[in-house]
């Protein structure tokens, strides 16, 4: 009894392993039993994927490519530095240029919107940009009546909003290259409205963002030529009285005659013309200055590259498809046949 106690413990792993493999072994015949479940299973994952594949569409890509430029013209840089010394004009500082910039805007509602109330041609048809999408995909011609984005009714917002929504989640890809150029992707599944949409897309977002990024210079360049323009009317206004006031008094000023009174509104009219004339003349130098800086702070956005037919096509991967289906057929139908088989385990030990 004393010799036989150590052999117990070597036995033991023996017994376990043994023990597992028959459990395997059980759960294997098992599986191979249930082989019509597998069957069946697999012919409604077939179909299924059948029905997907049929829903699924070739898509067309666009591609287009835009850079951002900060190089300004050397004499105009040369002529604001040189005014700049003299203490005329302001610092020509301008927006920073950022492609991450370039790219939340292209995304935005603001570009998107505007693009879509562009008219434009396709086949020989001029409409709206929506109302070609909405015409091509969904076969609703001329949905949206309104040019402006404050006009919109409700229905056409709705639309618009809906048109938004399928360009933004996925179908308007953009990324920046190590060199700085923007690269922009659109799918659609139609090719016209790719090429359409993407290069009216990037079209309103080089305007847009030319425009914004001098936007402060010409709201000065603005401001001072109104201020130009009354200066300017002020001294023909003064000019044109001291001419009359000559033609009536001319011969009295000959004689040397004239009253003190009328000499003091001679002198009057003669300064108020001088201070006039001063005034007019350094606002007509800072109007210039300030059209050099609006024009040399004007941002150099480029479109390097835009959609042409024909577009890259993506067709879905059937193959992959119906082998996922298989798969996952196989994983389930696997996981029911067990747990099938511990329920009855189970059932079967129960007194």
């Amino acid at each position: 009894m004393t010799q036989d106690q150590p052999n117990e413990p070597q036995n033991q792993p023996n017994l376990n392993l043994r023990s597992t493999l028959l459990v395997l072994r059980d759960y294997l015949i098992e599986l191979l039993r249930k082989w019509y479940w597998f069957l069946l299973l697999g012919a409604i994952a077939v179909f299924a994927a059948s029905y997907y594949v049929q829903k699924l569409q070739t898509t067309y890509q666009a591609n287009s490519s835009m850079m951002l430029s900060t190089e300004t013209g050397g004499g105009i840089s040369g002529i604001l530095r040189m005014a700049g010394q003299f203490g005329v004009g302001a610092a020509a500082g301008g927006s920073e240029l950022s492609s991450e910039k370039l790219m939340d805007l292209l995304s935005s509602r603001q570009i998107v919107y505007s693009s879509l109330l562009k008219t434009i041609e396709i086949d020989g048809k001029k409409n709206l940009l929506a109302n070609h999408i909405v015409s091509i995909l969904y076969n609703k011609p001329n949905a949206i009546k309104n040019t402006s984005i404050e006009k919109l009714t409700p229905t056409e917002n709705e639309l618009l909003m809906s048109i938004y929504s399928s360009i933004t989640n996925g179908a308007l890809i953009s990324n920046v290259g190590r060199s700085g150029v923007v690269h922009i992707t659109f799918d659609s599944s139609s090719e016209k409205v790719a090429k359409e949409t993407l290069q009216v897309l990037v079209t309103t977002l080089r305007d847009y963002y030319t425009d914004k990024a001098i936007e402060q210079q010409r709201l000065t360049y603005n401001i001072i030529n109104d201020r130009v323009d009354s200066l300017e009317k002020a001294l023909y206004s003064t000019e044109y009285n001291m001419a009359h006031f000559i033609d009536e008094y001319r011969p009295a000023l000959r004689a040397g005659s004239l009253s003190a009174q009328k000499l003091m509104t001679q002198d009057q009219l003669k300064r108020q013309a001088e201070i006039l004339n001063v005034m007019y003349a350094e606002a007509a130098k800072n109007r210039e200055i300030a059209q050099m800086s609006m024009l040399s702070n004007r941002p150099i956005v480029q479109i390097v590259d835009l959609p042409a037919y024909p577009l890259d096509e993506k067709k879905p991967n059937i193959i992959i498809i119906y082998v996922l289906a298989l798969f996952l057929t196989l994983g389930v139908v696997t996981i029911l046949v067990v747990l099938n088989k511990l329920v009855r385990d189970a059932l079967k030990q129960q007194p």
